[in-house]
């Protein structure tokens, strides 16, 4: 189920970062501060999915730290610069 609101969310608050990777526990605490509500595990799971299935962002591992990163693709970098 697409939640624009969380989408559009996300793709801000990884604009705002870029280029740097954000490790997923910082996203989602960023997300549950700039929609003033906490969004529920499988809600951000979800959106996270929907955004990578579209080619907007990147979902990886960082090995050093042994946690998983989100960052904007080209096409994410796009879309941020059009919300």
């Amino acid at each position: 189920m697409r939640n624009p609101l969380l989408n559009s969310a996300i793709i801000r608050v990884l604009a705002r970062l870029d280029p740097v990777p954000v490790r997923r526990d910082t996203l989602a605490a960023e997300i549950d501060i700039a929609l003033a509500e906490p969004v529920t595990t499988v809600a951000f799971d979800a959106a996270l999915a929907d955004l990578r299935h579209g080619g907007w962002i990147a979902v990886g591992e960082d090995r050093l730290l042994g946690c998983r990163t989100a960052a904007l693709t080209a096409k994410g970098r796009k879309e941020a610069a059009r919300l």
